[in-house]
């Protein structure tokens, strides 16, 4: 412990050691533990010098093997002092004297199909950011498509040069008896109307924001739910284009519900009441297409409007005129 802290905040839990450090810096703010989430927070520091024993009681052990099973040795420890404690660590739920993970259980059916596994273990969140010698998400969408029980996707804009990327993996998952949900949106006209078509015609469920004034949805979200309890989801900046799923500079948070079980609750609520707005209608080929000649009529005459207000501005300068022209593209374009 250092013999002085940094200021700013803290969410430490207050060890005796912090206790001695702090108790004569007046300044120093603390509150009790709050019992709504106490269970969450001591769980949470418990965690790191549990990490830092299992790592150290085996450091020396030359043997794998012998590592191992001090490690396990220690853990079945562990539990059992919580099991004299709790009735909520199971009496059977130790760690079996095999020191093995179970990794599949196959489908049912002649094949005995064993779904192919993501290059990111299940249990943990990660950050792609399509760097060169790194799997990009275009990669692993598929992957994770393959062993999911349900997908969900929220996306702003779908293009068919992405959806090619995914759709044989998606047609293959509903082949199987998964479910396909897709939100989308007709702002800024940027969705095709072939993609949606396409994935349609696999037998996903589509529906699509017409709202394009108040909530302008933006959102670029993955969600894929496994009854083995260890789903996954992707939040970034990713829409459903070539360039953004394959070789485009974007970054995707990868959620793993081993680690974050409570922002993939917060995902499914979200995505559920989203599907159900009054606002997000099932998808009709016709009615997205109306929809979209629509944004794109407002899209010219604001652009139409833009120009005349620099032009005027810019009256009597040619060179700044044009580029006023210019500005007011640009600005059209991106702010749909």
């Amino acid at each position: 412990m250092p013999p002085s802290l940094p200021h700013g905040l803290y969410e430490h839990v207050v060890t005796d050691a912090l206790d001695r450090l702090i108790r004569d810096t007046h300044e120093a703010r603390t509150r009790r533990l709050d019992p709504v989430d106490s269970h969450d927070v001591l769980a949470q520091f418990l965690a790191k010098p549990i990490r830092a024993a299992l790592a150290q009681v085996a450091e020396s052990e030359p043997d794998k093997e012998a590592k191992v099973r001090r490690q396990v040795a220690l853990s079945n420890a562990l539990l059992d002092v919580l099991r004299a404690h709790s009735q909520a660590v199971a009496a059977d739920g130790s760690v079996a004297a095999s020191a093995t993970e179970l990794l599949a259980v196959p489908e049912p059916g002649s094949i005995r199909r064993v779904p192919v596994r993501p290059h990111a273990p299940l249990r943990s969140s990660s950050l792609l950011v399509n760097g060169r010698g790194e799997p990009s998400i275009g990669q692993e969408l598929p992957l994770e498509i393959d062993s999911a029980d349900e997908v969900m996707l929220l996306c702003a804009f779908l293009k068919w040069s992405g959806v090619r990327i995914v759709i044989d993996a998606l047609r293959g998952f509903r082949e199987r008896g998964g479910r396909v949900r897709i939100i989308t949106t007709t702002y800024c006209g940027a969705t095709e109307t072939r993609a949606l078509d396409a994935l349609v015609g696999i037998g996903a469920e589509i529906r699509v924001s017409y709202e394009t004034q108040s909530t302008r949805l933006h959102a670029k979200a993955w969600m894929f739910s496994r009854d083995s309890g260890l789903s996954t989801a992707y939040i970034g900046s990713s829409n459903l284009s070539h360039s953004a799923l394959v070789d485009g500079l974007e970054w995707n948070v990868r959620l793993a519900q081993a680690e974050t079980p409570a922002m993939i609750d917060r995902f499914r609520l979200a995505f559920e009441a989203l599907w159900e707005d009054e606002h997000v209608e099932r998808y009709d080929r016709d009615r997205f297409m109306a929809a979209l000649a629509a944004q794109q009529q407002a899209a010219e005459a604001k652009e139409v409007a833009e120009d005349g207000k620099l032009a005027t501005k810019a009256e009597g300068n040619t060179e700044e005129g044009a580029r006023g022209f210019e500005i007011a593209a640009e600005a059209a374009r991106d702010s749909g």
